[in-house]
């Protein structure tokens, strides 16, 4: 219980009631759809800028039956719209809009759909690319957003793209995903929605990665999916500078709209610092 004492980071009441204002406002921001070559297929994107050039972008990534459409990440990106953050939501194959050959396993699967968008983001100085007339003046600045296993390949990615991936933020996100093996398993609705990819694939948890530097890890402590204990392996495992947020009330998707403008705000203030 130390490291709840220590981690937890301190949250202002009035940055809570501003969340909340801008949740619900109308967007003052500019939407557009995006594809991405990639195996098979094409990834559909929704890119959110700013009414002002923005030199950053955050790659939100949804969990494992989820899509770029959750509530939460709609919500999400905008705020950091209005917030002055570039923000793109995807469909990873299988999930949404985006239909493209599966890999051999979900890991490399999701993995190789991340390093797509994120490739496509490092490549935004040309205009030929995705997003190329979108950032004339350069590749932006990146960070990484993942819910649940959308927050488990963003840490693979953080990882992988160390120089590039300025700063991640992860809500509610195994250490382990061993249990998930074991899940689908049993489990005739996840084996259906995964197929044709057979494999969990590798690695099963994040102590095999090398650890990244400016991670937010937030959990709700009534995760009824990923537990939170989890959450503080995940940031003992990181590296300074980091913070561990823990929702006393929320939920698995912190479904709770005040727990959830919360963990928004809290992202684009970490965000915000570090980008």
């Amino acid at each position: 219980m130390a490291a709840r004492r220590c981690a937890c980071m301190p949250f202002d009441t009035r940055n809570r009631r501003r969340s909340e204002r801008r949740d619900g406002a109308s967007t003052a921001s500019r939407e557009h759809p995006v594809e991405i070559p990639v195996a098979g297929g094409r990834i559909r994107a929704v890119l959110h800028l700013p009414e002002s050039p923005s030199g950053s972008l955050v790659i939100c990534c949804h969990g494992l039956l989820s899509s770029k459409d959750s509530p939460k990440f709609i919500a999400g990106a905008r705020a950091m719209a209005q917030a002055g953050l570039g923000a793109l939501r995807f469909d990873f194959t299988g999930c949404g809009d985006t239909v493209c050959d599966a890999g051999p396993s979900l890991v490399e699967t999701r993995m190789r759909d991340l390093r797509a968008v994120l490739d496509a983001a490092l490549e935004a100085h040309s205009p030929t690319a995705p997003l190329g007339s979108h950032f004339p003046e350069g590749p932006p600045a990146l960070a990484l957003w993942g819910s649940s296993f959308g927050g488990y390949v963003s840490l693979l990615a953080a990882a992988e793209y160390r120089e590039a991936v300025k700063a991640s933020v992860c809500w509610a996100t195994p250490f382990d995903i061993g249990s998930l093996a074991r899940a689908v398993e049993s489990s005739e609705i996840l084996r259906e929605h995964l197929s044709p990819i057979r494999e969990l694939g590798q690695p099963t948890e994040l102590s095999a990665v090398p650890p990244s530097r400016r991670v937010l890890v937030i959990h709700g402590q009534e995760d009824e999916m990923v537990p939170w204990p989890q959450a503080v392996s995940i940031y003992r495992r990181m590296e300074e500078p980091r913070r561990l947020l823990l929702l006393e009330a929320a939920d698995h998707r912190v479904t709770d709209p005040s727990w959830r403008s919360l963990a928004i705000q809290a992202t684009i203030d970490w965000l915000r610092s570090h980008l």
